[in-house]
């Protein structure tokens, strides 16, 4: 998804209109109009005020990541957002919360929207064979043979 797509996205799923975006990061409502129209793109700072309001990553916001994980600086939203094979956004259910850190790596997030697109039950096949996977590789020592 293209910036201007997920700035527009973002804002329509809270119901925000144009001009108060743009009045609440001290911007004019054309300069905001055309980010999200992909006629110009915000800077740094722009972009960072953006990804602040909207409680996400500038990775996520830029189209960088599809999982819409907090902004580090503020640690607000505490809940992860995930895209599933048809596109929609979910949030990512408690039950899988101890492996959200492996959700940020590279490769991993291609998993993961394969997973949220699963059956319930392969889902929580799949969770118990990676706590299976984690419960073996705890005592493990960098360069020690798995077992």
């Amino acid at each position: 998804m293209k910036l201007s797509q997920r700035l527009r996205s973002e804002r329509e799923r809270r119901g925000w209109s144009q001009v108060y975006v743009a009045k609440k990061i001290g911007i004019t409502n054309s300069a905001y109009s055309n980010y999200e129209q992909g006629i110009r793109v915000p800077d740094l700072e722009t972009l960072s005020k953006l990804a602040e309001l909207y409680e996400c990553s500038l990775d996520y916001l830029t189209g960088r990541k599809d999982i819409r994980e907090p902004a580090a600086e503020t640690g607000t939203n505490e809940k992860l957002l995930v895209r599933d094979k048809s596109g929609t956004y979910t949030v990512l259910p408690d039950e899988y919360s101890e492996l959200k850190d492996y959700l940020f790596e590279a490769d991993a997030h291609i998993f993961f929207k394969e997973f949220m697109g699963a059956s319930k039950k392969h889902r929580e096949e799949t969770i118990n064979f990676l706590r299976f996977i984690l419960e073996k590789e705890k005592n493990r020592k960098p360069g020690q043979q798995q077992e």
